[in-house]
């Protein structure tokens, strides 16, 4: 435990370090807290028999950060150290592979939670907005969501040990990527066939339709969340795999050296 808290420490302390993380971390949020509040209050007032706009449009989109930011704070946070040449002083100390997913995963985690910290009592002067109010089951989109950016955040990472830098690019734009099937916006039905199927794929589509079910009917979608929730732990599974013997294979074949 005193080499995960002491990997943590030093992610963080690498943020403070980099003013330009810490843009990243609170202003973009904001600006994005503000767009879309914008765009949601035209929507109520062009619209009045559309009310729900603000919570519709800005509870989906803070929802999506406990994903985007958790993932995107852990390939940060280990990309940082590649291009900083800091990974081989890592690799000499006697740090394990599962201490190092666990300091990254936990520095990752208290950054979501300092941006969170921000965005939501934002939210509610701003909008009256609090995406609690829906009740004890948001806390399991939380944890869905939060899982998810896990997963895929490690998944993101380990494709650095076999793809170098040319990962770099692919790690920053596959929030992007994936937000289309997430649904975080809009409802499965109105997609394409093809891109429909994707969506069943992605847990955090679940967690969106959820979301809106409740606003709009006041029922839970048990069965939506319940497959959300498996989809979850497999990935989150599989990733951790993945990452442990990429990692592992990499040190010792030597190629992690080329990263």
């Amino acid at each position: 435990m005193n080499r995960i808290l002491t990997l943590t420490i030093y992610y963080l302390t690498v943020v403070f370090r980099n003013k330009g993380r810490l843009v990243d971390i609170f202003a973009w949020p904001v600006l994005e807290l503000l767009m879309f509040g914008f765009l949601s209050s035209f929507i109520s007032s062009v619209s009045p028999g559309f009310t729900q706009a603000v919570v519709v449009i800005l509870g989906a989109l803070i929802f999506w950060h406990f994903f985007g930011r958790t993932m995107t704070e852990i390939v940060t946070a280990f990309t940082d150290d590649i291009y900083s040449r800091n990974l081989n002083n890592i690799l000499i100390t006697p740090l394990s592979t599962f201490e190092l997913i666990a300091g990254l995963v936990l520095s990752g985690l208290v950054k979501l939670s300092a941006n969170l910290i921000v965005v939501l009592p934002l939210s509610w002067i701003l909008y009256r907005l609090n995406i609690f109010a829906v009740g004890p089951i948001s806390i399991v989109y939380v944890l869905i969501l939060t899982a998810w950016g896990i997963s895929l955040g490690l998944l993101t990472a380990a494709a650095h040990f076999f793809f170098g830098h040319r990962a770099g690019a692919f790690s920053w734009a596959i929030a992007g990527i994936i937000q289309p099937f997430s649904l975080v916006f809009y409802p499965r039905s109105i997609l394409p066939a093809v891109a429909e199927k994707i969506t069943y794929l992605i847990p955090a589509s679940y967690v969106f339709e959820a979301f809106r079910f409740q606003l709009l009917t006041l029922t839970v979608d048990l069965t939506g969340l319940i497959i959300s929730t498996c989809l979850t732990a497999v990935y989150l599974i599989l990733s951790g795999i993945i990452f442990y013997f990429s990692f592992d294979y990499s040190r010792r074949s030597g190629l992690i050296a080329k990263i």
